[in-house]
Formats: C-alpha cells, structure tokens, sequence
C-alpha cells in the first residue's frame, strides 16, 4: 500500500485529454483522490467544451501528445487563446527527444508509463512554476 502522506496533492483544476480509456480512469481517480478537481476528456474537441463550460480558472492541462482528433500542443495552443495562464503537461509513450523534434523542446513533459509519485511531483513542479 502507498504512503500517501509523501505524495503531494493539491486543490487546483486540471484539465485531463487522454484517449486511452485505463490511463485517463486510473489518472483521473489518483488526482481527485489526492485533493485535485478534475474536467476529463477523451479528445481535444471535449476538452475544449469542457473548458468552455467551465467557469472558474483551469490551473493546469494535462494532455497526451497524440490525441486523435489534434495533438496536444495544438490543444493547448486554443486553450491559451482563452486561458493564457494555463500551465501545461504533456505525457507520451514517445521519448521526450522524438516529441521535441516535432514540438516545443522546452514543454513540460512526462514519459509513460509513470508512476502516481512522479505524476503527482511533476504537476506539482509544473503548477508551482512562476
């Protein structure tokens, strides 16, 4: 059993596109249960609803490189349109450098598969920047 009182939580809003039914389940379940409010999607043009609708301030996206419908960066490129203090973390299956080539080199990045520690320390560290 995990020690929770070393993971560090907090009460922000995450936006989470993941098209990958077990990852966004698992992911959106570990952040509620660690304090965070969470709007889940399974595709960039949800997510974009969602941030729609929503009313108060969305700290952080947490986006797949790939999704289906757009990529990720793309995403939170419209995203920044209407939110443009929104800090953004990006996850792939894909080594960061092969995403760099293709993407901004210097985005917030985290390798699948990770484990609850490190995703619940890198929010955190993304979150925290000035």
């Amino acid at each position: 059993m995990r020690d929770k009182t070393s993971i560090v939580g907090g009460n922000e809003t995450i936006l989470l596109a993941e098209d990958e039914d077990a990852i966004r389940i698992t992911t959106q379940f570990f952040l509620e249960d660690i304090g965070y409010k969470m709007l889940v999607a399974s595709t960039s043009e949800e997510a974009l609803l969602k941030a729609e609708e929503h009313t108060g301030q969305i700290h952080l996206l947490l986006s797949d490189v790939n999704l289906p419908d757009m990529s990720g960066p793309d995403l939170a490129k419209k995203l920044s349109e209407t939110s443009q203090d929104i800090k953004k973390l990006f996850m792939s299956g894909y080594t960061a450098s092969i995403i760099a080539d293709d993407h901004d080199a210097d985005m917030n990045f985290l390798s699948k598969p990770f484990t609850h520690d490190t995703l619940a320390a890198k929010i955190r560290e993304v979150i925290d920047i000035a």
